[in-house]
C-alpha cells in the first residue's frame, strides 16, 4: 500500500508541516488500518519519514526498507540502524540487515539496483 504524505502528491498542501507531523500521520494511518508491526518501505523522502518513525517507535514495525536515501540538509545518523542490525541479526521472525551502497543516494541506477539485489541475496 502506498499513501501520499502530507504536502505531496494529491494530498492537501498545508502552509506548514514538520517531520513530527509526518511521523504522526504514518502512525495514525497504521493505527486506523489496524496494522500490527508492518514492514515499512520508504522511497526518497519517505525514507526519512520511515527512518525517523522507526527511530522514535522501534517496536512499532517489523522491518524497514530505505530506498534512495540520499543526503539531507543535516547528516543522517544511521547509528540506530547499524545498532539494530548488530543487536538483532537474523531472527526467527525475520532479519535486520543494513546494506549501504556507496553513492546510492547520488544517481541511483540499474547498476546500484543489481548491487542491492546481490547484497540482499548474499545475506538471505
Amino acid at each position: 500500500m502506498a499513501y501520499d504524505v502530507r504536502g505531496h502528491g494529491a494530498s492537501d498542501k498545508p502552509a506548514a508541516f514538520s517531520m513530527a507531523d509526518h511521523v504522526a500521520d504514518l502512525l495514525g494511518l497504521c493505527r486506523a488500518l489496524g496494522l500490527t508491526r508492518p514492514a515499512l518501505v520508504g522511497f526518497s523522502m519517505g525514507s526519512y519519514i520511515t527512518l525517523r518513525t522507526a527511530e522514535l517507535h522501534p517496536h512499532a514495525f517489523g522491518r524497514i526498507v530505505l530506498i534512495v536515501h540520499g543526503t539531507a540538509d543535516k547528516v543522517v545518523d544511521l547509528s540506530y540502524a547499524r545498532r539494530a542490525a548488530e543487536v538483532h541479526g537474523p531472527r526467527a521472525t525475520g532479519s535486520t540487515t543494513l546494506v549501504e551502497l556507496d553513492g546510492a543516494g547520488h544517481g541511483f541506477s540499474r547498476r546500484h539496483d543489481r548491487e542491492a539485489l546481490g547484497a540482499f541475496a548474499a545475506r538471505s
